[in-house]
């Protein structure tokens, strides 16, 4: 066997050809995950909320929130972290940058993000709406 054929798939070349297929087997997996069980724990192979939910947990105590901060959520899935932020730490200010492979789990994570931000639009509306027209007039 010549040189040429036994380093074959080494160095620079064999490695991008071997990650891409990696990542087309990743992003297979998790997408064949999401059109099961939709974007729920069980799309990205957590057993039940709970579990997902302890596992944030743990990761954010690296965290400080008393402060603003950058988080990169390499392999967001459908967003899950990005949603449990804006639920237990609504004060926060976080500047979010989920990554994932799948394009199906971005298109899952994309539409939650934009169903929560209509959702705190119409939240905002209502409450300056309730307001009294007196504070309105005097602000």
């Amino acid at each position: 066997m010549s040189i040429a054929a036994e380093t074959a798939g080494f160095g620079a070349e064999g490695d991008r050809a071997r990650f891409s297929v990696l990542y087309a087997d990743v992003e297979s997996y998790y997408s064949a995950r999401v059109a099961k069980y939709g974007a729920t724990p069980r799309g990205v192979d957590w057993s039940c909320q709970a579990t997902q939910d302890l596992r944030f947990v743990q990761l954010l105590k690296l965290c400080d929130f008393s402060a603003p901060f950058s988080l990169n959520d390499i392999g967001c899935g459908y967003g899950a972290l990005c949603a449990y932020l804006a639920r237990r730490h609504p004060q926060a200010e976080i500047d979010y940058l989920g990554i994932d492979l799948s394009r199906a789990m971005i298109s899952r994570a994309r539409a939650a993000v934009s169903r929560r931000r209509g959702a705190a639009s119409r939240s905002a509306r209502a409450a300056r709406a309730a307001r009294p027209i007196r504070s309105r007039a005097a602000s």
